[in-house]
């Protein structure tokens, strides 16, 4: 049923009507040229976007790097070990952006913490506020039954608590 573009190409040759244009072009010739009407040197736009993606894509990948050797793999807000590869819902780590990426947030390493499921679950839930710089350090805010907040986790670095009186 399907035939090859070359066949086609051969086939409207042959016709009367095959040559396009002024002079003597073949439709073969169109598709032969480096640069012709139908490919230019130029990218298209589905190129230019799915390489701008990989790009994207990569920086991502990098960033989660980051963010995983930084934390050790341990929720930066109880401390409980958690892996964002792993299948298991309960040992499943999350990045969490600390200011949100609809907000504004940037997708960069001071902004992108690891958490656990049930922590991540707490904070979109408004039950865990989280505050800082993850590089340098955070501090977590849970709530009360009422509306009151309290600090229930201050770091001075990534993974090192202040010392409570």
């Amino acid at each position: 049923m399907g035939c090859a573009l070359r066949d086609v190409l051969a086939y409207l040759d042959r016709l009367p009507y095959g040559r396009v244009g002024v002079g003597e072009v073949s439709v073969s010739d169109l598709f032969a040229k480096k640069g012709s009407f139908f490919k230019s040197e130029e990218p298209t736009r589905y190129e230019r976007k799915k390489h701008a993606k990989t790009a994207a894509d990569q920086a991502w990948l990098d960033l989660c790097l980051t963010v995983d050797a930084r934390d050790r793999l341990k929720c930066r807000s109880c401390g409980r070990r958690c892996d964002p590869k792993a299948t298991a819902l309960l040992e499943r780590g999350e990045r969490h952006h600390v200011v949100y990426r609809s907000a504004g947030g940037a997708d960069t390493s001071a902004n992108v913490v690891l958490i656990c499921a049930g922590c991540h679950n707490d904070e979109h839930k408004h039950r865990l506020r989280i505050e800082g710089n993850a590089d340098v350090a955070l501090t977590f805010h849970r709530r009360l039954a009422g509306n009151d907040w309290y600090i229930c986790r201050q770091e001075t670095a990534p993974h090192v608590l202040v010392a409570r009186d």
